[in-house]
């Protein structure tokens, strides 16, 4: 089965590189899900809830690391659900376009976290969640126009894992990482609207 598409090649690819070890780790729990009538879109929600709402209840009680848990238990959960559909025999481009959702909200909420309690640049972090954004935008943009990037920049799991140091270390990496990353992804994202542009104009 052909993953759905609203990936780069190289994201596609390493997404079906992945594929097998993701089933292989989940496949009792996957059966167990099955078997009580869990679907992916249910796990999904779960995951986007389970975010939100460990955001909402660390800025209440000023403890960060009860979002830091959320995060990654978000991050385990959204890593569940593709395999989960691909047993149930239910992958689709659907299905993709609200994993890749729940990714957004992933790195939302991450974000909001780190003006709340690590004193990050608001600059920066503006400009990594509007990139982040717009390289979504691309993706969905070369699927309905079915014109499939060749490579793009979603640092997720990066980001993720700075921010958990910071929290649990006391480091300061999240502010220049970000940077960093948004100083990478702006030419990415331009190139990759420009890319579309040209060979939708292409006759």
């Amino acid at each position: 089965m052909n993953t759905p598409t609203v990936y780069t090649k190289a994201e596609e690819n390493l997404v079906r590189s992945t594929h097998k070890f993701k089933d292989c780790v989940f496949g009792p729990l996957m059966k167990i899900l099955s078997w009580i009538g869990v679907s992916p879109n249910f796990i999904a929600f779960l995951s986007a809830f389970t975010l939100i709402s460990t955001l909402i209840v660390a800025v209440q009680m000023l403890n960060p690391l009860i979002f830091i848990y959320g995060l990654w238990l978000h991050f385990i959960l959204d890593s569940l659900d593709g395999p989960l559909a691909r047993f149930q025999n239910r992958a689709n481009a659907s299905g993709a376009i609200t994993d890749t959702i729940v990714d957004f909200l992933g790195v939302l909420a991450a974000t909001i976290f780190t003006l709340q309690f690590l004193n990050m640049n608001s600059i920066i972090a503006l400009c990594f969640a509007v990139l982040y954004l717009l390289e979504i935008y691309n993706s969905f943009l070369a699927t309905l126009t079915q014109k499939q990037l060749e490579f793009g920049l979603r640092p997720r799991l990066l980001f993720y894992i700075v921010l958990t140091l910071d929290v649990m270390i006391g480091s300061a990496y999240t502010n220049p990482v970000l940077l960093i990353l948004c100083i990478i992804m702006l030419p990415i994202v331009i190139w990759s609207f420009r890319h579309i542009y040209k060979q939708v104009n292409t006759k």
